[in-house]
């Protein structure tokens, strides 16, 4: 059955934050970049259709992130979380979206199969956890601590979405 997703709502029609997409040939590790410094390492035969069937040929990877409150706010992504029965609000390093794609239709990471997205913050402060927003449930997930891959003028973040889930 279909899910649709209804948790992530923009509170203005037609206003949103610009994705960056990248096509790639699946059958070969890709390292994407976003002018922010974010890397994306995709490996090779990451990705399965809707029937698990591996997926070939061009892929198209859709990213977008959000780091200033006003591209949060425009995305309606939903900024508070459930601490054991009490609601909290997010304090926010960076947040992306990502998904992929072929020929206009979802995929799907395969099984033992994780992109790594190295997302440059402007943020320096640690203690900063790793969530996953479950636009089905529209719940966040804590998938763990952040791991700080590379420090410069900003902090880098890797982040391994969870798999057998849309990316």
């Amino acid at each position: 059955a279909d899910k649709t997703i209804t948790a992530v709502k923009s509170p203005f029609n037609g206003v949103e934050v610009l994705s960056k997409t990248f096509e790639f040939i699946s059958s070969e590790t890709s390292t994407l970049t976003v002018n922010s410094g974010t890397q994306i390492i995709v490996p090779e035969n990451a990705f399965v259709d809707r029937d698990k069937n591996p997926v070939t040929g061009k892929v198209k990877i859709s990213y977008t992130e959000y780091y200033k409150p006003a591209e949060v706010i425009t995305s309606g992504i939903p900024m508070t979380f459930n601490d054991n029965g009490t609601i909290q609000n997010f304090q926010s390093a960076g947040m992306f979206r990502i998904n992929a794609t072929q020929n206009g239709d979802e995929v799907f990471l395969a099984s033992q199969k994780s992109v790594t997205v190295n997302m440059v913050s402007n943020k320096s402060d640690e203690g900063f956890r790793n969530y996953f927003f479950d636009e089905v449930a529209g719940e966040w997930i804590d998938i763990g601590d952040e791991k700080i891959v590379r420090q410069v003028d900003t902090t880098s973040i890797r982040v391994q979405p969870m798999t057998d889930s849309s990316i």
